[in-house]
């Protein structure tokens, strides 16, 4: 039993020389190779509407997940719902006169207007051979003034009615003015693009989400107005994380985009694998929340390192370090 104690001291002893060797050797290793100081970050989005509106439902809390294509929050729509009845019906109603410019007149009206003109000209026929047998008449003094008069004023009377008939039936079978259906076309197509407008702004008055994430802010709340453009939702993609690091001009030669990189934290005693995606080509004064007293006072170029690897241990804001792999 004693002999079995001993050996549990002596293990763990070993185990603590084992860890404080690997600890100075990863410091060491770190120390002599070139080490640069970041915080993870992530990608985040600021999620708005297109146009200004009083906000009806609020579907995701700060901390939810989202699903690409979910609905995250929607506008009061009743106007435009309103709207777009009554302008399905302007625009039905535009395109039955449409059809009927387009189709022309009836068969039945250019029949009832051939037997009207037919009608007229008969008319017309009686008409004139009577002003003229009262004309003969009244040159040999064998009619009044006043029957010639009543024949003269009926004859025109005859021909208006069959210019008016004549020319009624001529638009019948011509059909109606090309100008008239053009009008009456853009009429149609005016109102169709007012509706397409209205489609646009419903769906525009629902937020979604542009992909799989977790909602980071809730800037507004139900009932709230929400300008266009102001946002409603700050959001963050999954498993999208990088590093924001800096390096001064002396060592900035030391690396290039693609080169891998280690990633080092406090809560994993094995790196993160990644890879350089990005390196500014102009300097910056030193973040304050760079942690090294030597990059400080220097100008320094922003990189950014992603992560080949992801697990649930990495978390926006960590503080790290990196080490390019040789």
């Amino acid at each position: 039993m004693k002999n079995f104690k001993t050996r549990i001291i002596i293990y763990a002893v070993l185990l603590v020389i084992l860890l404080a060797a690997f600890k100075l050797y990863t410091f060491y290793s770190l120390n002599n190779g070139e080490i640069f100081y970041g915080n993870i970050d992530r990608q985040t989005q600021a999620l708005s509407f297109e146009f200004p509106g009083r906000i009806k439902n609020l579907l995701k809390d700060e901390g939810d997940f989202i699903k690409k294509g979910e609905a995250l929050a929607v506008l009061d729509d009743e106007y435009l719902q309103n709207a777009l009845v009554q302008l399905d019906a302007q625009i039905a109603q535009n395109k039955a006169i449409l059809e009927k410019l387009e189709n022309g007149y009836r068969y039945e009206d250019i029949d009832q207007a051939k037997a009207e003109a037919a009608k007229s000209e008969a008319n017309l026929n009686e008409a004139k051979k009577t002003f003229e047998r009262q004309k003969q008449l009244l040159n040999t003094n064998s009619t009044s003034k006043q029957n010639f008069d009543t024949a003269k004023a009926k004859f025109e009377l005859a021909v208006a009615a069959a210019s008016a008939a004549r020319s009624n039936l001529s638009k019948l079978e011509n059909g109606y003015e090309k100008l008239d259906i053009k009008a009456q076309k853009s009429l149609v197509e005016l109102l169709e693009a007012k509706r397409e407008k209205i489609n646009i702004d419903l769906k525009n008055s629902v937020i979604v989400a542009p992909n799989n994430g977790t909602v980071l802010t809730k800037f507004k709340e139900n009932g709230e107005n929400a300008g266009a453009h102001e946002p409603v939702y700050e959001i963050a993609k999954v498993d999208d994380f990088w590093v924001r690091a800096y390096v001064d001009e002396k060592n900035l030669g030391l690396f290039k985009v693609g080169d891998k990189m280690e990633i080092y934290t406090d809560f994993r005693e094995k790196p993160y694998a990644g890879h350089i995606s990005f390196i500014a080509t102009v300097c910056e004064f030193t973040p304050k929340n760079v942690q090294t007293i030597e990059l400080r006072t220097n100008l320094v170029y922003r990189f950014k390192v992603n992560f080949d690897e992801i697990d649930d241990k990495i978390k926006q804001g960590v503080p790290v370090h990196v080490k390019k792999v040789k």
